[in-house]
């Protein structure tokens, strides 16, 4: 549903308004196979069936409104609103046969969870006499919430040796995490011309996040009755983590005609805050990226847009914390608090030659991206037996994050657009390629996995 209306002189006030609505079941049967060889593992295999129910609706409402308040000043806001709900429901069985271990799987999961998201978006900019000086500020407000999330589970624990076959020891869970997330920016920029097509201008840009997820669990029996039950201390956790990020640079610009140039530098610190479990988790990070964008226009008919630029993804506290997950006891995981952030740099190249009088365009679009200390799975199978808490555990594989090199990926498409005038249509042919460069590893040894 679409609504649009203006209001003043010169329709100064204008207003956008949608709301949508969509209801969807989705259901998966799957089939997994393995075979282990070594020296990564002890010879054996793995079968395993899964299926999935999943039911999601969602409701979302979105406005803009567009203020022209003088010739000088202008005032525009962004909302955003969406209700969601979703209902999972999954189930596994699978054996797992080797030289030495029988292990039976069996694991299944279902919940009812419902959140919602809120964010405003609000931007005053106005012009301060000579043509090209501006101040723009602009603020952001976001809130997610997580109404409900009630999960009941089961899995297997241990391993069964070949000489000892009986029936699997099931763990029947039920957990409840509610969790909420807050985040605010604010952004400065002021511009000052230099030259009759040229300016220069700087930035200053905030961004505060707040999380809460808080995880309380239960072992129950097959009913997942919780009455009179202690929190399980392995399976619970609070999690309340708070980033900061500073970033500031100057820019320059460059337009005329249809050829335009603009090149950013900034330097950003972020600071991470958390508290996992008891265990305090704080890190400081530094980091220097660049925005580089060319424009320009050989003629009407030949265009090149050029966009290379760097980005940073720093690791959240779940990342880092030295802390095993037990939630499923066949695939056990940890965090790593030695990671370091990543660092992305990415470059698109896109060139279109149209003739509009014998309708014919032909586009050719390129990227590529190579990241740098790319923030990776470290996985054993089939790892030695793990105590936790007192307790051991045999499971399938175990898994933490390390930082590898070696992440790119380069993606290429071609466009071809002619007239077909005996039939009176358009005709186009497309192509593409797509490869991407993944590392990971797999018992010590790093795994490239190219696609």
């Amino acid at each position: 549903l679409n609504y649009s209306n203006s209001w003043g002189e010169k329709d100064k006030v204008k207003l956008q308004a949608n709301y949508f609505y969509n209801d969807s079941k989705t259901r998966n049967l799957s089939q997994t196979i393995k075979w282990y060889e070594a020296p990564l593992a002890d010879l054996g295999t793995l079968e395993q069936e899964s299926y999935n129910d999943n039911h999601n609706y969602n409701h979302r409402f979105g406005a803009r409104v567009d203020w022209r308040i003088s010739e000088g000043q202008s005032f525009m806001s962004r909302t955003n609103f969406s209700l969601q709900s979703y209902d999972p429901f999954s189930r596994t069985n699978g054996l797992q046969e080797g030289q030495s271990i029988y292990n039976i799987i069996q694991s299944g999961r279902e919940g009812d969870n419902g959140g919602y998201n809120f964010s405003e978006f609000l931007q005053y900019r106005v012009k301060l006499g000579k043509d090209g000086r501006t101040i723009t500020v602009d603020g952001r407000y976001a809130i997610r919430n997580t109404l409900r999330s009630n999960a009941n589970s089961f899995s297997t624990l241990g391993t069964l040796f070949a000489d000892n076959i009986a029936e699997p020891n099931l763990r029947y869970v039920s957990s409840f995490a509610p969790q909420g997330e807050t985040d605010i920016s604010a952004n400065f920029t002021y511009t000052e011309p230099v030259a009759k097509n040229a300016q220069v201008s700087m930035q200053y840009r905030f961004d505060y996040e707040d999380q809460d997820i808080e995880k309380t669990a239960y072992i129950t029996g097959s009913n997942y009755n919780i009455a009179g039950l202690v929190p399980d201390a392995s399976l619970s956790s609070m999690t309340d983590s708070r980033s900061i990020e500073h970033r500031v640079g100057p820019g320059f610009r460059y337009s005329k005609d249809r050829n335009t140039f603009i090149a950013n530098v900034y330097y950003q610190h972020s600071i991470l805050d958390g508290l996992v479990k008891g265990e305090n988790i704080k890190r400081d990070f530094d980091h220097v990226t660049y925005f580089m964008m060319g424009n320009v226009a050989f003629n009407p008919q030949n265009t090149i847009r050029i966009f290379i630029n760097s980005y940073t993804w720093n690791p959240d506290v779940r990342n880092l914390q030295d802390i095993y997950d037990v939630s499923n006891a066949q695939y056990i995981s940890k965090g790593n608090p030695n990671l370091k952030s990543t660092y992305n740099h990415r470059v698109n190249f896109h060139y279109v030659r149209s003739n509009i009088e014998k309708g014919r365009t032909f586009m050719w679009m390129f990227s590529g991206q190579i990241t740098q200390d790319y923030i990776g799975q470290k996985i054993y199978y089939n790892p030695e037996t793990i105590t936790i808490d007192g307790e051991e555990y045999n499971p399938l594989q175990y898994s933490t994050y390390e930082n590898m090199n070696g992440s790119s990926s380069l993606r290429t498409h071609l466009s071809d657009g002619f007239p077909i005038n005996p039939i009176k249509c358009n005709l186009n042919i497309m192509a593409g390629v797509s490869w991407t460069r993944t590392p990971s590893m797999i018992n010590h040894e790093l795994n490239i996995t190219s696609n």
